[in-house]
């Protein structure tokens, strides 16, 4: 049975804890500002600036130029459905369109969420049916895939992807090389990846699978994360 709890959190927004996986969904020091921080400003707008960079007919080759104004984003771990509201929200404010496919072996009901923020949008999110693509807004086309993503086949050509399991310690398996090696397949070039987990065998995976990885400043009560670009 996964019991869930709500808590709030020190920048005001909640979380929720599974008692099943016996950890938080988000950081306990400020759920909504952790995911912006790691997968908002350190993915998706990073992403932005650099295929606006790549558009430019002149830093690049025509063939090499990616449109901006797309975006194709994974998600290992739908769980909350917040890294999916705020990228909404993000892709509404931006102009942007993009394509969500998010994985979840376990949803979370909408029942559980009491204190959470009103939002339209959010309850739109958690409403779309599964495993099949539904329009939350004219901005984004949500995939939710109520699949187990350890043997889940996968497209190719994301953009994005939002690294969001459970931690290395609470699901083990879902931070194996041949996971980590299936995403960088499934990526287009330049794609990003990004994760809260900064962990030295996780980097060491993400290396030797082929990515480039960078560890950046995390969000409050994290010291780093990390960022990993496919060449």
């Amino acid at each position: 049975m996964n019991d869930i709890m709500e808590q709030l959190t020190e920048d005001g927004s909640y979380t929720l804890y599974s008692s099943r996986f016996r950890e938080h969904y988000h950081s306990i020091h400020g759920a909504v500002s952790e995911s912006l921080h790691i997968f908002i400003q350190a993915g998706l707008e990073h992403w932005t600036e650099l295929a606006a960079a790549r558009r430019n007919p002149f830093v690049c080759h025509p063939e090499d130029k990616t449109p901006a104004d797309r975006c194709r984003i994974l998600e290992v771990g739908f769980g909350t459905g917040l890294n999916a509201w705020l990228t909404a929200k993000a892709l509404e404010k931006s102009g942007q369109h993009g394509r969500y496919e998010s994985f979840e072996r376990y949803p979370v009901a909408l029942s559980d969420f009491h204190a959470w923020p009103v939002d339209p949008l959010f309850t739109a999110l958690h409403k779309a049916a599964w495993n099949q693509p539904v329009s939350v807004n004219d901005r984004m086309m949500l995939f939710k895939r109520q699949e187990d993503f350890t043997v889940a086949s996968l497209d190719s050509g994301f953009d994005l992807v939002y690294y969001d399991a459970f931690s290395p310690d609470t699901q083990p398996e879902m931070w194996q090389p041949d996971l980590f090696r299936k995403v960088f397949e499934a990526m287009a070039p330049q794609g990003i990846l990004t994760t809260y987990c900064a962990k030295g065998a996780v980097r060491r995976i993400l290396l030797h699978c082929g990515f480039i990885v960078e560890r950046l400043p995390g969000p409050a009560g994290k010291r780093e994360i990390l960022r990993a670009t496919k060449p």
